[in-house]
């Protein structure tokens, strides 16, 4: 069964920053996540994206420029692409875009059926923060404190936010909302969420190579 579309998106201004690569990590990684379910806005940001490049100035090639590369890329074996593997966060489906450089830490219990992973790469700032959140049917999703906007992208499940918003839809919520986000009924709710923290949050943990490990071993337990 095909999952519908999402019908929350980025911002135009987000979707285009996206497209031009003027965003920071954590806020490419959330739209990217967004991107591998909807459609609409992965066409959007290849025209963007088209766009831009056009606009860039010619620069000049040697006159052997392309046929050294064709060479090049001829000396190159070509390798069988790797199988899919839909990896999972215990039980929460890990999107397409974190593999690569994204690393997750380890998973940290906030309650009964409730907790967060932090994920990191070398480009994050030091006030900037990605984390997985997940949460049971009827209660509200917990937040860590932040200056900037929060983006929220749903993995799994749905919450209700004067709307509801469900796997695959975008959320934005400026740093100045008191807005409560609670999950459905019908199921528990996992988000991929980016933020900038306060400068008094001192929650955040560190990434340590045993993080790395555990994670692992909760991927690969069987759900």
């Amino acid at each position: 069964m095909t999952a519908p579309e999402p019908t929350a998106h980025p911002q135009a201004s987000l979707l285009a920053a996206y497209a031009t690569g003027w965003i920071s990590w954590p806020a490419n990684l959330a739209v990217g996540v967004h991107l591998e379910s909807c459609s609409k806005c992965r066409s959007e940001a290849d025209m963007l994206e088209a766009e831009f490049v056009d606009q860039l100035p010619a620069e000049p090639l040697a006159p052997d420029a392309l046929q050294k590369l064709m060479a090049k890329l001829l000396e190159t074996p070509v390798e069988a692409p790797s199988p899919v593997v839909n990896a999972t966060l215990a039980g929460v489906p890990l999107p397409a875009a974190l593999a690569g450089s994204a690393r997750i830490g380890a998973l940290r219990r906030l309650g009964p059926g409730s907790w967060f992973a932090p994920i990191w790469n070398s480009l994050t700032a030091q006030d900037c923060g990605i984390y997985i959140l997940r949460a049971p049917p009827g209660q509200q999703l917990p937040r860590l404190q932040h200056t900037g906007p929060e983006l929220i992208c749903v993995l799994l499940g749905a919450f209700d936010d004067e709307q509801r918003y469900q796997a695959g839809d975008f959320v934005e919520i400026p740093d100045s909302s008191k807005r409560s986000l609670t999950v459905t009924a019908d199921g528990a709710c996992a988000c991929l969420i980016s933020q900038r923290r306060s400068a008094n949050d001192h929650s955040w943990p560190s990434y340590r190579g045993g993080d790395a490990r555990r994670s692992a071993a909760l991927r690969a337990r069987p759900n």
